[in-house]
């Protein structure tokens, strides 16, 4: 019966080996599927994927440098130089011919331009706005990127200078060609997947969708190396059948492996078993003996019968003693601490914005966060080869000892620290940009936030950190990656060496009365001074320095924070009221009359005059800004572009496409031309001056031929940080917005044939920002209608206020 048992036992630990070996490699094997197999398997793919896309953006790439070498090839053709000079159009029309000859199908027209036509093209209007600007870059020998003109089926036009051999530029070269080759040839990769060529200046454009099927697969975007142009790539599943037919061989293999280890599982444990059935009986017989022989002794030897016969045992040390020692011994070895910041509390996402850190001190930005930003971001400097970091901070109550730990945490690292004490934060870009030692620099401020906020604005090598460049400096702290050093602390003054440069560039013609509220802000001292070198009597308003803002907030985009500085102009009948936020960088005027001119309307004054002398230039300006100012600029010969709006966003875009002229409708703007690319509230001032007196108008009549449709100021609905982001997005996807054209630059802004509304997140503050603008006032109130009806119907529980 017991050996029946055995046996039955056998059985059973057979099958459960059988089964526990089967699920433990079929486990294994799943785990080598997808850690090995799976994913050697994807990682081919997407090799194949990528070699792909990359092998068709080298065609595209060799397309556009096969038409850029056309032009090269004449850029230092003397012959062809002499014939611009002399304006000998037959021997024009010989290149001509020759390079249709050469391009065959493609070539649509070539057209050359003598030196100086730049000047005269202005009420050209044979020419477009885009091929004034192309003449006007390749006259001055500057980079120019191909570009698509006119409507589908588009064409492609590019510029080059004709220098001769004296490396004088005599004229330009203007070549249009059609895309009916490069169509072709990646048409005939159709069967690859679906690719998409795309153009992004003022607005993301398709140039050419090629019909190809797109699989199930992620897009891959590549960019085209001196172009303006991506190339978009959908893989399709019969690409990807490609790298499919070695997978039935892996998954035969795993099979087999699960099988075997499975069968020698269950071979092993039917032999124990059967070695177990065959010592059964011996095993019991030797028991019995041993049992027998205990109860007699062993070889005389007595075997004590109860616990009483045990000999006593030997004393052992306590508890106590041994939990002593075992201590001792095991307390673990002291390792170097590391410099991590480990509080997520004191670190909060929200602070981390779009173009700065920002937040409200002693609740989201703390001193020793202060410090800690300090050490990462003189980390980033030195990473780029800057020695040295510019420091300056704002007149906010808790600005000096955020920057005091700041300063700390960047001579930690061994990185110098320039510091240039209270000043605006243009004069941080003025002093960055011009030094010798660096091209990089921090500034402590929160710019036009109430008092209770502070933060840090960011240059490194010439460029203010935005987006991924900001959430970089986050995880550098988070991973306590930083330089260690001993950096030198050096107190310099800024402030006379900032005003000469601008005395030196801006002449006023006239004389001019004005009255600067700086808003008890960074600018109290600066602004004054500035403006009185330059000639003007100054009336201060709200001139001394006072970080508790104590007159109204330093943000002059808020009609509120304008009553007094309208009354002050009135009053002492100045010529313009000057309006500067915080720390320096934004503007907004004031009339006699007592009207604000908006900065999108101050744009156009300046376009107006940046673009007289730079026909075909770029401007710039945020999605906020008047349609009316897009108009302006194209009647002068400029070419809009419309863009995101945020200082580092803005300024990101005038590198990329070189423009001279960018400006917010918040009052950041941005001067390329005779200035440095920043925004300034102060030189834009100057620059206002200097046309006002040039032209010997007062700034009423100045703006008196600009539209000034019906508009409102930038509302501002407060909403949670967490969601205001959501918020748009369930605009964009679920409002009705009847016929009006969604714009997604930044927000959502719906273009209608009688004006536009816009909605969009706010890069400073937890709020949701809106503005209207229409071609009269009924109309503006209907649009404003919509947007509030779709507010208070997709968010019943926003404040809305308008």
């Amino acid at each position: 019966m017991k050996k029946s048992k055995s046996l039955s036992r056998a059985i059973k630990q057979q099958l459960i080996a059988g089964v526990g070996s089967f699920v433990v490699t079929a486990v294994i094997a799943l785990v080598v599927w997808y850690q090995w197999i799976d994913r050697s398997y994807q990682d081919e793919l997407q090799a194949l994927f990528e070699k792909t896309v990359k092998e068709q953006a080298r065609q595209v790439q060799s397309y556009l440098t096969k038409i850029d070498r056309t032009l090269a090839d004449y850029s230092k053709d003397e012959a062809l130089a002499k014939a611009i000079r002399d304006g000998d159009e037959q021997q024009l029309q010989q290149y001509q011919k020759a390079t249709q000859s050469t391009l065959k199908n493609e070539f649509v027209s070539l057209r050359f331009f003598e030196v100086d036509r730049a000047q005269k093209i202005i009420e050209d209007e044979s020419l477009t706005n885009l091929e004034k600007h192309m003449i006007n870059r390749a006259e001055k020998d500057q980079t120019v990127k191909p570009e698509v003109i006119g409507k589908p089926p588009y064409q492609l036009m590019l510029a080059r200078s004709i220098q001769g051999s004296d490396d004088i530029v005599d004229g330009t070269a203007l070549l249009i060609l059609n895309l009916d080759v490069l169509k072709q040839s990646l048409s005939s990769n159709a069967s690859q997947g679906a690719y998409q060529i795309t153009q992004n200046i003022d607005r993301v454009q398709t140039v050419f969708l090629s019909g190809g099927v797109a699989g199930n697969y992620e897009a891959i975007k590549q960019s085209i190396d001196r172009s303006h142009w991506s190339l978009t790539f959908t893989p399709s599943d019969s690409l990807a059948g490609e790298v499919v037919q070695g997978e039935f061989f892996y998954i035969a293999l795993l099979v087999i492996f699960v099988v075997v280890v499975t069968g020698v599982a269950v071979f092993a444990m039917r032999w124990f078993n059967g070695k177990e059935v065959d010592a059964f009986e011996a095993t019991k017989a030797l028991l019995e003996a041993g049992k027998k022989e205990l109860e007699e002794g062993i070889d005389g030897i007595e075997v004590p019968k109860t616990d009483d016969d045990l000999p006593e045992r030997p004393k052992l040390p306590s508890e106590e003693s041994l939990l002593i020692v075992d201590k001792a011994e095991i307390a673990p070895k002291e390792s170097p601490a590391k410099d991590v910041w480990s509080d997520k509390t004191h670190m909060p996402d929200v602070i981390f914005r779009s173009y700065d850190i920002r937040g409200v001190v002693g609740e989201e930005l703390t001193e020793e966060l202060a410090e800690l930003i300090g050490k990462a971001i003189a980390s980033e400097a030195l990473d780029q080869g800057d020695q040295a970091l510019v420091v300056a901070r704002d007149g906010r109550e808790h600005s000096q000892v955020l920057c005091e730990r700041l300063i700390k945490g960047i001579l930690s690292t061994g990185c110098d620290v320039l510091d240039i004490g209270l000043v605006p934060t243009p004069l941080m870009n003025f002093a960055a940009l011009t030094s010798d030692r660096t091209s990089s620099g921090v500034m402590v401020t929160a710019s036009h936030n109430p008092k209770q906020y502070n933060g840090f604005k960011f240059l490194i090598k010439g460029k203010t950190l935005s987006d991924d460049r900001i959430q970089a400096i986050k995880q550098t702290i988070e991973a306590g990656n930083f330089h260690l050093g001993m950096g030198n602390h050096e107190d310099l003054s800024i402030v006379d060496e900032y005003v000469e440069r601008i005395f030196s560039d801006v002449a006023l013609a006239g004389h001019l009365h004005v009255v600067v509220d700086a808003a008890n802000g960074a600018t109290s001292r600066v602004a004054p001074q500035l403006f009185e070198e330059l000639g003007c009597d100054v009336t201060p308003l709200f001139c001394e320095i006072d970080g508790s803002f104590p007159n109204h907030p330093p943000n002059p985009s808020d009609p509120n924070n304008l009553v007094a500085l309208i009354d002050k102009v009135k009053e002492v009948e100045a010529d313009l009221g000057i309006a500067l936020d915080g720390d320096g960088d934004r503007l907004v005027v004031v009339t006699p009359e007592g009207n604000i001119i908006w900065p999108d309307r101050l744009m156009m004054l300046f376009a107006k005059d940046v673009v007289s002398r730079n026909p075909g230039c770029d401007v710039i300006f945020d999605v906020k800004s008047t349609r009316e100012l897009s108009k302006v600029i194209s009647s002068y010969g400029g070419r809009p572009i419309m863009w995101k709006t945020g200082h580092s966003h803005m300024k990101s875009k005038m590198q990329e496409t070189e423009a001279l002229l960018g400006g917010e409708f918040s009052g950041h703007i941005f001067f390329k031309e005779r200035w440095y690319g920043f925004d300034d509230g102060m030189y834009s001032a100057a620059r206002l001056m200097e046309i006002l007196t040039i032209r010997d108008q007062d700034i009423d009549s100045a703006f008196e031929s600009f539209g000034a449709p019906p508009s409102t100021p930038e509302i501002i609905i407060s909403v949670d940080e967490d969601k205001k982001h959501d918020i748009v997005k369930t605009m964009i996807e679920q409002g009705d917005f009847g016929d009006g054209k969604q714009n997604l630059l930044d927000g959502l802004r719906i273009d209608y044939s009688n004006g536009w509304g816009l909605v969009r997140a706010s890069n400073t503050s937890a709020a949701l920002t809106l503005r209207f603008e229409a071609d009269d006032a009924e109309s503006l109130q209907a649009i404003m209608t919509v947007f509030k009806r779709e507010l208070s119907k997709l968010h019943p529980d926003l404040s809305i206020s308008f």
